[in-house]
């Protein structure tokens, strides 16, 4: 105690000298979690008259303020605080770091003197120091600090998010703390202060909600979501380059960003948060001739995020909730609605890409139509983001009819089984089943036409699925993996097909000459305009067509009679909509696809069985032999 002691009293004195080997050495004498010192200076702290853990924080805190040179806030450019500065700044608050860790006594006092250092984390980080290489240190250990003053200590936490997350400081202004860090390139502050988010995160319900919903914390969950997606990409880029950035650093970084989104996703908090982040519908002033893109890059990487979460197993999903709670379906209804509002505008878009012209439209046989007022980047990832919804739904309620399965095969009855995640992918499925069942309202199932409904503009998931995969098939149609060696503009009928691979047949399937040109355009355009290709429509058609296979498939035997009639419905509903003929259109061979027709035919099987009307209108397309 006596060498705090003397450090105090050096610490008094209005000219502080530059004490750097006392503090070197308390630091390394606070360094063990089991320190002697700290249960001395913790215990002295609760004598009465005893101020010495008090008069220690506020001499370490005002010394740490020498890293704030003078003159720098009136100041108009950039002024560095001396190196002997810096480092001092550096040892006092590594000293506060190692003496608060694991007490809670130290850390409420330390924590009442917290606005002392208010300038210093106001100054070092400013954009200028944050990502200057001089103040990582001193930087770095500040954030420590801020991490061990919370660890297991609610009442900080909860002071700590009112002062740098929800309110912000007068020092700090508008902008939070939290965000200054994130905008840091060093990798330990980012990860201290991701450890700062998963302390305060883990410890409340409420503050997990507020991050997830809150319109303040909405800059934050996009820099974490943009930190992550950095980081995978500097991390795919490490495996192929050793000289780039060390693999373990990216790893321990992205994991514990994820570790952070796998906690709110646990809280159910997914489709608050993909609301959170949604681009703003307005456009201001200068923004006023970009156009408006429906989905953004944020929105993508959560996608991927609760993607990777589902197909893992999601197995803590809901489980730190009340049971009363756990029946919430926002995040199952927040997949619906983005994935009609997503479908419905990539629908309207491609009508509106170049295809060949339709019979008796006026236009010279084999032109190419297009509408050339249309933005192709109105459509910059957005058939990405409809892969990701798509995937995240065929996955939930996979995962959720292998988890009753497994329920059934231990003898547990389907309605006893209150696992939230199972809960929310039966929903997912029932309530595309339902809604399938309100869009035959608004179809005319008595038409001679197949094709009479193709026309309608769904609202639905399933109608939504269809009209796209529609669109994508005439857009970007398959192309036949067997070659012809034909000229590239020469005439159909001269088609000279190459020999056959060893062991298969010519294929009639693929593109015409002019599907082929309207393909080739509608390509063109998106991307020149920097928006999606044909793999990713690729991708779209076969995520698309699983979809419709996994929502009209119900098992034979066993079956309740509920699940029965909502597959009904769909049947109904997708031949209503002529998508037997879309779907079976699919099961022709397609290079950009190689495994779409599988797909294509558990589809057709799903939507055939057991429904007359629907066989009926399939054995109409059977070959009639000549008399």
């Amino acid at each position: 105690m006596e060498s705090i002691q003397d450090l105090v009293t050096l610490l008094r004195q209005p000219d502080v000298p530059r004490p750097s080997a006392q503090i070197k050495q308390l630091t390394s004498e606070f360094a063990p979690q089991d320190s002697e010192l700290r249960s001395q200076l913790a215990s002295s702290s609760s004598e009465e008259g005893s101020d010495l853990a008090s008069e220690l924080a506020t001499g370490l805190f005002r010394l740490a303020a020498r890293s704030i040179p003078r003159n720098a806030e009136s100041s108009s450019r950039k002024i560095d605080a001396l190196p002997e500065d810096i480092e001092i700044s550096t040892f006092a608050l590594r000293l506060a770091r190692n003496i608060v860790a694991g007490c809670q006594d130290l850390q409420d006092i330390f924590w009442r003197r917290i606005e002392i250092l208010d300038p210093v984390l106001s100054f070092i980080t400013a954009f200028a120091q944050v990502h200057d290489e001089i103040y990582r240190p001193l930087t770095r250990a500040a954030v420590q600090l801020l991490s061990n003053l919370l660890m297991a200590n609610e009442k900080v936490q909860a002071a700590f998010w009112a002062r740098y997350v929800d309110k912000g400081s007068a020092e700090l202004g508008e902008t939070q703390l939290i965000l200054r860090l994130l905008a840091s390139s060093d990798h330990g502050t980012l990860v201290a202060t991701m450890l700062i988010l998963l302390t305060c995160c883990r410890a409340s319900h409420e503050r997990s909600r507020q991050l997830a919903t809150s319109s303040v914390c909405r800059p934050v969950l996009e820099m974490l979501l943009s930190i992550l997606e950095q980081s995978f990409r500097d991390f795919a880029e490490a495996t192929h380059d050793a000289s780039s950035s060390p693999i373990e650093e990216l790893d321990e970084l992205s994991s514990m960003t994820y570790s952070l989104f796998s906690h709110l996703f646990a809280r159910q908090l997914f489709g608050p948060m993909l609301i959170n982040v949604t681009p703003a519908t307005s456009q201001d002033g200068d923004e006023e001739f970009v156009p408006h893109n429906p989905v953004n890059a944020s929105q993508r990487t959560l996608l991927g995020l609760f993607d990777a979460y589902i197909y893992a197993g999601a197995e803590d999903y809901g489980s730190s909730l009340q049971t009363e709670s756990s029946q919430d379906f926002t995040d199952a209804d927040a997949l619906i609605s983005t994935f009609v509002r997503l479908g419905t505008h990539l629908r309207s878009a491609m009508t509106q890409l170049p295809r060949q012209a339709s019979p008796g439209s006026g236009s010279s046989e084999g032109a190419v139509s297009s509408n050339p007022s249309f933005d192709a980047r109105t459509l910059i990832g957005v058939p990405q983001a409809i892969v990701l919804l798509v995937q995240c739904m065929s996955e939930w309620m996979v995962l959720s009819s292998k988890r009753l399965d497994e329920a059934k095969e231990e003898g547990i009855s389907s309605t006893d089984l209150k696992e939230p995640a199972v809960l929310a992918g039966c929903y997912l499925l029932d309530r595309k089943r339902q809604l399938a069942k309100e869009g035959l309202r608004s179809v005319d199932l008595d038409s001679a036409d197949p094709l009479a409904n193709q026309d309608l503009d769904p609202d639905d998931p399933i109608g939504v699925a269809i009209s796209l995969l529609r669109e994508a098939a005439v857009v970007f149609p398959a192309e036949s993996p067997f070659k012809n060696s034909n000229p590239q503009n020469a005439a159909p009928s001269s088609t000279i097909p190459t020999e056959a691979p060893e062991g298969h047949v010519l294929s009639h399937t693929g593109t015409s000459s002019l599907l082929a040109q309207s393909s080739a355009a509608a390509a063109s355009q998106l991307e020149n305009a920097g928006g999606p290709g044909k793999i990713a429509f690729a991708y779209l058609k076969r995520e698309l067509v699983r979809f419709v296979g996994i929502v009209s498939f119900v098992e034979a035997r066993g079956a309740s009679n509920a699940d029965k009639a909502g597959v009904r419905d769909v049947q109904d509903y997708v031949r209503a909509m002529g998508g037997l003929y879309v779907v079976l259109g699919l099961t022709q061979l397609d290079e950009l696809n190689p495994y779409i027709r599988e797909h294509a035919v558990f589809a057709m099987r799903n939507l055939l069985a057991g429904n007359q009307a629907s066989q009926d209108m399939i054995a109409r397309l059977r070959k009639v032999d000549d008399p």
